[in-house]
């Protein structure tokens, strides 16, 4: 599957490599998500985050979305090259975030608290999104989206 990057307006304005966003869930287009479905899970994807060589601020990765959410950006020296990207749920919503080069070799890399929506519970999926606007823009090719107990 490939995700384009869509440009938003307030697409991550300061977007650092990982973004935590109070008050609301992130609006933002071209996310992927799926309620969580289980009080613990485990969601492991392979990626490839390829952005447009010029800078439009492209960001792209998995989300923990809800009243609190959180953006798990594949870092920018991984660009064009597969990775894996992993999120744990425990029973209470404490999320560990988790990067691989080989899928085998895990690294931890945050925690965060995941809140429940306005309307529904927290959900999780991936996301690709843009601060600038321009014709060509990048992708993500996902590979796979895996969700185990």
């Amino acid at each position: 599957m490939r995700l384009y990057s869509q440009f938003y307006l307030d697409s991550i304005p300061a977007f650092v490599d990982n973004k935590k966003k109070q008050g609301h869930d992130i609006c933002i287009p071209n996310m992927l998500l799926q309620k969580t479905p289980a009080e613990a899970f485990t969601v492991t994807t392979k990626v490839r985050f390829c952005p447009n060589k010029k800078d439009i601020g492209e960001k792209a990765g998995l989300v923990v979305s809800g009243r609190q959410s959180y953006l798990f950006c594949v870092p920018e020296e991984m660009k064009d090259q597969w990775v894996y990207l992993r999120v744990t749920f425990n029973r209470d919503a404490l999320c560990t975030f988790y990067l691989s080069k080989d899928g085998k070799r895990w690294e931890k890399k945050d925690t965060f608290q995941a809140v429940e929506g306005q309307w529904i519970g927290a959900k999780v999926g991936l996301f690709c999104t843009r601060n600038k606007t321009i014709n060509d823009a990048g992708w993500m090719d996902v590979d796979y989206f895996r969700l185990t107990k």
